[in-house]
C-alpha cells in the first residue's frame, strides 16, 4: 500500500481479511460459471435435438464450439479453485 509516497506494509489481519475476501468473490465467480456451464448444456442439448440427423457440417462445426466453451468454462472454474487455495495455503503460513 502506498500513502502519501510512503510505503506501508498490510497487517497480517489486514492480508488474511484480503485473502479472505479474494476467496469468497472467486468462489461466487465460479458459481456464476457453473450456472453459465449448466444453462450453455441445456441449450446444447436442445441444438442436438433439433438438428438430430442433419449431418450438416456447420451444425457439427457449432456443436463441437459449443463443447468446447464448456470444456474451458470448466477448466476456468478449476483453474480459479486453484487459485483461491494457493492463497489460502499462503495464508496458512503465518
Amino acid at each position: 500500500m502506498v500513502w502519501g509516497g510512503a510505503v506501508a506494509v498490510a497487517s497480517i489481519e489486514e492480508v488474511k481479511a484480503g485473502i479472505n475476501r479474494f476467496g469468497q468473490e472467486t468462489q461466487q465467480n465460479v458459481a456464476q460459471l457453473r450456472a453459465i456451464h449448466d444453462s450453455l448444456e441445456q441449450s446444447l442439448s436442445m441444438l442436438r435435438a433439433v438438428t438430430a440427423g442433419t449431418g450438416h457440417p456447420a451444425v457439427g462445426e457449432a456443436i463441437a464450439r459449443m463443447e468446447q466453451v464448456r470444456a474451458k468454462l470448466g477448466e476456468a472454474s478449476q483453474l480459479a479453485l486453484g487459485a483461491v487455495e494457493a492463497t489460502q495455503r499462503y495464508s496458512s503460513g503465518f
